[in-house]
């Protein structure tokens, strides 16, 4: 199994772990999700959360030597019990509704 570290050194990844890893069309597919421990309110930052859904969202992030690498993401949905927000969490390593990863961005040449 990828440990937290690897997934930070290599692509930057803080406070997630790596549930499976496998290859699918000449591609790395690592399946990420945040530690429970690092779960947190997105407006508030309150660890009173409740866990309220989920969808997977697919990330391309550095390469591995010349082996493409996908983020297979999955990315919960809070509702905080101290100040009401209802919002995905927050994904750090890539901006917006990008689908990339910042990392990625940085070593093609920055935003387009």
């Amino acid at each position: 199994m990828i440990n937290s570290s690897f997934l930070f050194f290599a692509f930057g990844i803080n406070g997630f772990q790596c549930n499976s890893f496998g290859h699918k069309d000449s591609q790395i597919v690592l399946n990420i999700q945040k530690r429970m421990d690092k779960m947190r309110c997105p407006c508030c930052k309150s660890r009173h959360i409740i866990r309220n859904g989920y969808v997977w969202r697919d990330f391309k992030t550095v390469p591995i030597g010349h082996i493409p690498v996908v983020l297979h993401t999955k990315i919960q949905r809070i509702k905080c019990k101290d100040c009401g927000c209802d919002m995905q969490e927050e994904i750090h390593f890539a901006h917006g509704k990008r689908t990339y990863t910042a990392r990625l961005e940085n070593l093609v040449g920055g935003p387009a």
